[in-house]
Parts: C-alpha cells; structure tokens; sequence
C-alpha cells in the first residue's frame, strides 16, 4: 500500500434498529477500483447517523494505519466530520467524536485530508451501500 490513500466512508442508521453501522471504501492508486471494503454495526451513544459516520471514519482511518499510509485523503459527504477530526469541536460530548479525538490522538504522525464529496459518488454510493446493508443486518 502506498504512503497515500483515498478513504470514502459513510454512516447509516433506521429508526427501529438499535444500531447505526458503517461503510468504508479503500482506493487504489489510479482511483478506478476500490482495494479494499469494511463495514460494521455500533453501540448507539445518542447522536444516531453521526456515530455511524465517525465509526466509519475510524474503521477505515484504522485501516490506512495498518497498511503503512502516512497521509490518507478522507472522502465524506457530512461536512462536520471533518471540523471533529481537525478539532474545531473539542467540547463535543458525544462518544462517537471523542473516539475519533482518541484516534488521531494516538496516531500524531497521520496526516488526514477530509474532502466533503457528493453522495453520488460511486465509491461513496459503494459505502453508503455497504452501511445501509450492516444497518439492515
């Protein structure tokens, strides 16, 4: 894996599952087809879509970590995840941000570039699919 790579992540909750869940698309160099995929269910601390939408940035930033990346482009389409992982809330009470505190706490060496992108964006479409699916599951 190189040292750079291009994370698209999304959150999902429904109302009636107790749960939100995640997705998570890895991009490969040339940026056509995705390298790798994860997806998950977490404990809900409250703040329902959100929790999946930090989950998601965990997981896949957890990822990037385990295969050496030092810098990863972070591709979502919820503008405020990336003011929580540049800090601009850091009275936020919710879990869900304070693990991604936690995170990027612990890993002082990874440089994190979030980019708000379109939900239409197939590889974000491929992470919406993927939490809309644990969610269901």
């Amino acid at each position: 894996m190189p040292a750079t790579i291009t994370l698209f992540t999304d959150g999902a909750f429904a109302f009636g599952s107790p749960r939100p869940a995640y997705g998570w698309v890895a991009v490969g160099e040339n940026g056509k087809r995705p390298v790798a995929t994860g997806s998950g269910q977490i404990p809900n601390d409250g703040s329902n879509n959100f929790a999946g939408e930090a989950a998601a940035a965990i997981a896949a930033l957890e990822f990037a970590v385990t295969q050496g990346a030092r810098v990863v482009h972070l591709c979502t389409d919820l503008a405020t995840l990336g003011d929580h992982l540049m800090g601009r809330f850091p009275n936020c009470r919710r879990k869900s941000a304070a693990l991604l505190r936690e995170f990027l706490s612990a890993h002082p060496d990874l440089q994190v570039v979030v980019t708000k992108v379109p939900s239409k964006h197939p590889f974000l479409e491929k992470a919406h699919h993927l939490a809309r699916s644990a969610v269901a599951a």
